[in-house]
């Protein structure tokens, strides 16, 4: 019964997890959408640059909080 249950995690983490489609492909989504109005595949383009620096930022804001929170132990610690 182990063996089964370590076989479905296998499984079910890489399809959702480590599936090299979504990870890689997924993230082209806009590209691959095509419109034949000019007006529609600037609106995407710009909603996309949009989403990308939002997340970015986003992205870069909670790494330096996560690093200068662990500087912060590291140095409580080395102190102590």
């Amino acid at each position: 019964m182990e063996q089964f249950r370590i076989l479905i995690v296998i499984i079910l983490s890489s399809v959702f997890v480590d599936n090299y489609v979504l990870c890689r492909f997924l993230g082209i989504c806009p590209f691959l959408g095509v419109s034949k109005k000019l007006d529609q595949a600037s609106g995407m383009g710009v909603a996309v640059t949009v989403v990308m620096l939002l997340a970015t930022a986003l992205k870069n804001f909670l790494m330096l909080l996560i690093h200068s929170f662990h500087n912060h132990k590291e140095q409580q610690i080395n102190h102590s």
